[in-house]
């Protein structure tokens, strides 16, 4: 079970990302199905998925710029030149009227003429060659540059509008310019009038070619790479999925392999052969003690076992062990009996005579009891809470040569301290 979580988070993974992909790629073909249909409903459509949508505008937004220029340049063409047309009857009008106004010397209708046929020519003229410059700027991939040189030609176009003005109707700049923005609002409310008007139907329809030939085909490569990806990431769901499944079976196979032997080794713990191996181990370990036990008992409980004639030989040459351990260590007490009795009779001996020494008296002395004390050397001449007197001059100061009496200091019934005794002598 320790792999699962390795391997599972993977899947979610998957399937978080491959139902996404299934989402976009119904939204993607949902789109391109509406698109294709010319449906109605298409721009509704799409500005209710504008946030799904926007990262595919974002990521192709350029591209689809760029392959739709030539349909809204045609037709932004064709609107602009029938506006200019329009606007060209306004232009005669406002230029006469402005004449009479600012310059009365030149208020004839055939120079508001000529300024509304020049300013027509020049801005046709204009308007083409900062067309050619975005279109080659748009096309060459470099769309923020081409607008930033297109607005600023737009600066020197428009002071030649106005110096057109001034040249014709000798007038200063100030006059000149607000003319010129005069026009420019007139034209604008014109454009602004002819647009949803005169022109919805080929606005609606330059729509919908941009549509069909820039959206919708990217909109279906969108969908079709979507639906590879999506393809891709269920087959990756479902190979995580099996190895997962793989795994889990194998890991089941193992725990119960595990639990099997642990459940032999459980049972195999108690098993004679066990016992008596760990009982010939105590054996020759020279535990003779816990080995005799142990081999007693493994007899009486197993009777038949294959291993109780041998657990007999064994318990066999464990007593005998015993029996020559016990034999031994009998003749070593026997002997350190012998030794002891030996060394209490030359101590007598020694102290009988005066000859003992103080360091003799205390290694034999220290750590004995009372009782021990009074049956070496008798009852005391003197006789205290937690010492013991003895005047008769059995130990050799080794400083003066004198013979002196012994003092036997007692600590909870036991001897912590043999001195000299400077008592009363006997």
């Amino acid at each position: 079970m320790g792999l699962g979580p390795r391997v599972f988070p993977g899947c979610q993974r998957a399937t978080r990302r491959g139902a996404a992909g299934l989402g976009w790629l119904l939204l993607a073909s949902g789109l391109a199905l509406a698109a294709d249909r010319n449906s109605p409903d298409y721009p509704t459509f799409l500005a209710q998925h504008q946030a799904d949508l926007q990262p595919f505008f974002v990521a192709h937004g350029a591209e689809m710029f760029k392959q739709g220029l030539h349909i809204v340049i045609g037709a932004a063409g064709n609107i602009l030149l029938v506006t200019a047309l329009a606007g060209w009857a306004f232009d005669v009008m406002l230029a006469w009227g402005y004449s009479t106004i600012f310059a009365p010397a030149y208020a004839k209708f055939p120079r508001a003429l000529i300024y509304a046929s020049g300013r027509l020519a020049l801005a046709l003229m204009l308007t083409i060659a900062l067309t050619f410059v975005a279109m080659v700027g748009v096309n060459a991939g470099a769309g923020l540059a081409a607008l930033t040189i297109v607005s600023v030609l737009c600066v020197p176009a428009m002071f030649a509008q106005v110096y057109w003005v001034g040249y014709l109707y000798r007038t200063s700049a100030q006059p000149s310019l607000l003319f010129y923005v005069a026009l420019l609002a007139v034209h604008g409310l014109l454009l602004a009038v002819l647009v949803p008007t005169v022109f919805s139907s080929q606005v609606a329809m330059a729509s919908a070619k941009v549509q069909n030939e820039c959206v919708v085909p990217a909109l279906r490569a969108e969908a079709e790479t979507t639906r590879q990806d999506a393809n891709k990431l269920m087959q990756a769901r479902d190979s995580a999925h099996a190895q997962a499944n793989d795994l889990s079976t194998r890991l089941a196979a193992d725990q119960a392999q595990e639990a099997e032997l642990q459940s032999r080794i459980a049972t195999g713990k108690d098993s004679p052969a066990r016992q008596y191996g760990h009982l010939v181990l105590l054996h020759a370990q020279g535990d003779l003690a816990e080995a005799g036990k142990g081999f007693a008992a493994f007899i009486a409980r197993y009777p038949k076992d294959p291993h109780a004639d041998a657990a007999r030989g064994q318990l066999e040459l464990v007593n005998r062990a015993l029996s020559a351990q016990l034999a031994i260590e009998r003749q070593r007490e026997a002997r350190d009996a012998q030794a002891a009795a030996a060394a209490r009779r030359a101590l007598l001996a020694d102290a009988n005579a005066g000859r003992a020494t103080l360091s003799e008296m205390r290694h034999a002395l220290l750590g004995q009891t009372t009782a021990q004390v009074a049956a070496l050397l008798g009852p005391p001449s003197e006789r205290g809470a937690d010492k013991w007197g003895y005047g008769k001059r059995m130990i050799l100061d080794p400083q003066s040569g004198e013979r002196r009496g012994l003092t036997v200091l007692f600590s909870e019934d036991f001897v912590q301290g043999v001195d000299f005794y400077y008592g009363e002598a006997q």
